[in-house]
């Protein structure tokens, strides 16, 4: 597996721009600041003061949702994104078998997520 970090994949990353391949879903629970600032810049992430370097995502939206729990989201303070990816870009993505002990999770940074997601999809 992959570091997750953009500049350990920079020159293998941009072959996977506009190539196609199987899509994968992949889900993020996130705080309704986190949510409305993707929304503002377009699906794109951004970096902010006291996020990890890596964001985490979830294989299934079972999963997300006790994560949700984990961090303590109350209802009106969370929010769920799905990113969709080509599978190959999975590869260079952080990997965990079972993060938390809920399940298997990819992460990568924001620089690497901008590149690699293909949609996002907003649950409100």
């Amino acid at each position: 597996m992959g570091s997750g970090e953009f500049d350990a994949h920079k020159y293998d990353l941009e072959m996977l721009v506009g190539k196609s391949g199987k899509e994968v879903s992949l889900f993020r629970v996130m705080s309704v600041e986190e949510y409305n600032k993707l929304k503002r810049h377009d699906g794109k992430f951004t970096p902010y003061d006291f996020a990890m370097d890596l964001k985490w995502f979830a294989t299934s939206l079972e999963h997300v949702l006790q994560w949700k729990d984990l961090f303590k989201y109350r209802e009106s303070e969370f929010r769920i994104i799905e990113i969709i990816v080509i599978e190959e870009a999975l590869y260079f993505m952080s990997y965990a078998e079972s993060l938390d002990n809920i399940g298997k999770a990819y992460a990568a940074d924001v620089e690497m997520l901008n590149m690699i997601v293909r949609r996002v999809k907003y649950y409100e």
